[in-house]
């Protein structure tokens, strides 16, 4: 066989999926061969020369239910008959047309650049993670009423300036993880409803934020809290909050970011 079939656990924890890897766009004879082949996953690697849209419709044949695509080109549509089996959706590249939230609603995990998605997210009802990659706006994002959501990452484009007025967290209270690289949110309110939180690491641009403070006195709500990084978020005000924490095992931080410092704390790691 062309395609070593392997099994594969999605995230770590959605799986496993009877996986194969292939390069570039699949023909009609591999789609055969790996409809053949009991396939449910397939991870679609670029190829060394690229150039057109990369069609991926025909993998509807294969009811996937994972499908993660890596390209520099342009991809063409999804029909519904693909993505409506899947439940684990990773693309790094480029949508032709964006998705609709609610033609993915078995989703329980995806990753994809926030321009190639659009619909409500309170619309996919069963996700546990979302990733949502090179965010260009710097309005509100709308995460609220997402029950099963427990993995937030957001990854910010340069152009943003840094600063996310407002998350929209309300009705999400079951979020676990939050990951923001390239902007910060306009304060750490949004994230007091959290109160299942145990990782949140925020990561603005560092060379913005040498003057901005930062309040963590709304994170006295987040009693799991486990592990924080906040190494450049800008001056940092309320710090007396970690010690109340008691589930508190990691705080990352530079020593000049506290207006005072904590002293010597087994939590707190200094870079």
């Amino acid at each position: 066989m062309r395609f070593p079939v392997f099994e594969f656990h999605a995230g770590g924890i959605h799986g496993p999926y009877r996986t194969a890897e292939i390069y570039g766009q699949p023909s009609g004879e591999d789609i055969s061969e790996l409809s053949r082949a009991g396939v449910d996953g397939l991870i679609v690697l670029p190829e060394r020369q690229s150039r057109g849209v990369l069609e991926l419709g025909a993998l509807e044949r294969l009811k996937l239910r994972f499908l993660q695509v890596q390209t520099r080109r342009l991809i063409g549509p999804l029909p519904e008959g693909l993505l409506s089996s899947l439940e684990v959706l990773w693309l790094d590249g480029r949508l032709a047309e964006p998705v609709v939230s609610s033609s993915i609603e078995r989703i329980a995990s995806l990753s994809i650049p926030a321009s190639s998605i659009v619909g409500h997210f309170s619309a996919l009802r069963r996700i546990e993670f979302l990733g949502l990659e090179a965010i260009a706006t710097s309005g509100r994002l709308d995460l609220a009423k997402i029950p099963s959501l427990r993995r937030l990452r957001l990854d910010f484009k340069k152009s943003v300036g840094g600063v996310v007025p407002e998350l929209g967290l309300d009705g999400s209270e079951g979020i676990g993880e939050v990951d923001i690289e390239g902007a910060a949110a306009a304060s750490f309110d949004c994230f007091r409803s959290l109160h299942g939180l145990r990782r949140l690491s925020v990561q603005p641009p560092r060379a913005q934020w040498s003057e901005r403070t930062v309040s963590l006195a709304p994170l006295a709500e987040c009693r799991k809290l486990e592990e924080l990084l906040v190494a450049d978020c800008g001056q940092i005000v309320d710090a007396e909050v970690l010690g109340s924490l008691p589930a508190l095992q990691r705080v990352t931080a530079h020593r000049g970011a506290f207006s005072r410092w904590p002293g010597k704390q087994e939590w707190l790691v200094e870079v």
